[in-house]
């Protein structure tokens, strides 16, 4: 029992007895029977409980005080408890209002990413889910998806490798690379992110997973073609010294031929020597084209003349023939014949390999007309089609769409021979020349390339014969300029044979002096051949200029072993009337000598 309760109690029991009390009194009185003693005892016991009962009421007024501001106190308390409780209530609703949303959001993210994101089990590496994205892409339901493990689509990764977990045991983001098993058995290089996410309270790891086989192929024929710009950068470098000794080389099989009678046996064998010097020019000459994006130096050609000599270079020691088809009258070409050559032997040798057990292979040319818009490829006008044809195995429909790609082979990588360039050569010498170079195939049966060039009709091609008849009795004071003295002295005696008066000097100063002198003195050069770059020296372009101060109608010819140079492309503008790339053989030096002279008088 309470405190407050027992004083009640005590309460109420005196308030009993002083009724008590007041009736038995009152009666008393009525009656009379009491002494005046007595009376007066019974008032003052009364009045010592009247006084009792006040004081128990008063305490009992102080408990109820206390009381009252004790439940106010305690309301006081439950009020801000029940307020505290409605604001964790309202956190709690917007935290959950929040969490639906997110999962709302995560599923709309997850059902309609497009990337491929797959839900797992940590533990046990098991798929918990997978998107429509990821059912797509492996070729599985999700159902089935749902069965596996990651371990069944990964190749390359164990479980332990893809879930890390730090030193509190806790799970962490991970990337990697990795390769994945498609339905149908294809294997794919796929890159993975993943890491940890909670759902319904409940651990996951998530993947998102990107397929980058394409990529890794296109950075595998980057990294093909960064290696082959150093390859080509070498080969910029040592292609002016490589050519100046083919040039020497060349030239002295050509002085020796000159001496020599073409029914002799040293006269075929020196022949043969001048075709390898020939391929090995062609060799440097791909290597500047593809890598350094050398221009075409056009001239006036026969192609019929090129493609014979460049179909029997290609073909040398095979088992194969050659058939040719070419009208009487075929238009002349405004090309590269270098380029081109390169063309016409990439063309035939694919022909050759296509051949293993020999056959024929068909080359054929014939004029042509573009109308406008007949071709979008090509811009209205004449051109000569020519083609090469073999009956091979044909190229494969896999194939087909990347044969024109950079650095693409069917070789393996340890096939060194052939690998690389290939038909993306073709494509960019043929494309220089604003031409155009296409293919038909048949599995079985063979292949046919076709190539479209730029005729021009109303130039003259300057033939070996004329040639020769131009150069007989010719009559002219030549200065020559090159920093190697052998190149100097080969090209000094075969112009010199030609029946020239020929000058040498190593530097573009002392041709300058000597160019001048001769003026001054009343015998002047009436052409100077000037190599393009010497070291430590002048070279051919300033030498012109210092020239044409006081002999604007110089005849000069540009000459060197790096024909990327665009002095060369456009050596008229600088000032010169020719350009020869070396090496070069005696029908190019007699056609350019001759037809400067020619031009000149």
């Amino acid at each position: 029992m309470s405190e407050t309760e027992s004083k009640d109690k005590t309460i109420q029991a005196l308030q009993r007895q002083i009724e008590d009390m007041s009736i038995r009194v009152k009666h008393l009185e009525n009656d009379n029977f009491l002494t005046q003693e007595e009376n007066e005892s019974v008032f003052l016991k009364y009045v010592e409980m009247l006084n009792e009962w006040r004081k128990k009421n008063s305490e009992l007024e102080i408990l109820k005080t206390h009381l009252e501001q004790r439940v106010q106190e305690r309301t006081v308390q439950l009020e801000n408890s029940n307020r505290a409780l409605s604001e964790e209530i309202r956190k709690y609703q917007i935290a959950e209002a929040s969490r639906k949303e997110s999962e709302e959001r995560y599923r709309m993210l997850f059902e309609n990413n497009h990337t491929v994101i797959l839900l797992t089990n940590p533990e046990t590496g098991r798929i918990v889910d997978a998107n429509p994205a990821a059912c797509e892409y492996y070729n599985c339901s999700r159902e089935m998806m749902r069965q596996m493990k990651v371990t069944d689509i990964d190749t390359l990764t164990e479980v332990h490798e893809i879930y890390e977990k730090d030193q509190g045991n806790k799970f962490l983001s991970n990337h990697f690379y990795s390769q994945h098993r498609l339905a149908d058995g294809q294997i794919r290089d796929v890159e993975v992110y993943i890491g940890p996410i909670h759902i319904d309270e409940q651990l996951h790891l998530c993947s998102v997973i990107h397929d980058i086989t394409d990529r890794k192929r296109i950075d595998e024929e980057l990294t093909r073609v960064h290696k082959l710009e150093s390859v080509g950068i070498l080969a910029g470098g040592i292609a002016h010294d490589f050519n100046n000794l083919l040039a020497v080389i060349m030239g002295t099989i050509t002085l020796v031929k000159m001496i020599s009678k073409k029914d002799d046996q040293i006269f075929n064998e020196l022949s043969r020597a001048e075709a390898a010097c020939i391929q090995a020019r062609e060799l440097t000459s791909r290597l500047i084209t593809f890598s350094e994006g050398g221009g075409p130096l056009k001239k006036v050609h026969m192609l019929d003349r090129l493609l014979r000599e460049s179909a029997s270079i290609a073909l040398s020691g095979s088992n194969l023939q050659c058939s040719f088809e070419f009208p009487d009258n075929l238009w002349p070409a405004l090309i590269d014949e270098g380029q081109m050559q390169q063309v016409v032997l990439h063309l035939v040798r694919n022909a050759r390999e296509a051949m293993p057990d020999g056959g024929i292979i068909t080359i054929s040319a014939e004029n042509v007309r573009i109308a406008k818009d007949e071709n979008p490829a090509l811009k209205e006008g004449a051109y000569v089609k020519w083609s090469v044809e073999d009956r091979g195995r044909g190229i494969p429909e896999e194939h087909r769409s990347r044969i024109f790609d950079p650095y693409f082979t069917t070789k393996s990588l340890g096939d060194i021979k052939g690998r690389g360039l290939g038909l993306a050569i073709c494509h960019s010498i043929i494309k220089k020349h604003e031409g155009l170079i296409s293919y038909s195939t048949e599995i079985g049966k063979g292949t046919r390339f076709t190539v479209f060039i730029p005729a021009s009709i109303e130039e003259k091609v300057l033939s070996q014969r004329d040639v020769g008849q131009e150069s007989e009795g010719v009559q002219g004071r030549i200065l020559v300029m090159d920093d190697e003295e052998t190149v100097r002295q080969v090209m000094g005696q075969i112009l010199t044979h030609l029946g020239y008066e020929v000058v040498t000097t190593e530097n573009g100063e002392e041709a300058v002096v000597l160019y001048e002198g001769a003026k001054a003195a009343g015998q002047p050069f009436d052409l100077v051949i000037l190599d393009l770059t010497v070291r430590g020296g002048m070279g051919g372009k300033i030498a012109i200029q210092k020239m044409r101060e006081f002999d604007p109608d110089v005849r000069a010819i540009i000459a060197t072993g790096y024909s990327n140079d665009p002095i060369v492309q456009s050596f008229r503008d600088y000032g010169f009337k020719e350009a020869i790339t070396k090496p070069f053989t005696l029908m190019t030096l007699k056609a350019a000598v001759s037809g400067v002279l020619s031009h000149g008088s």
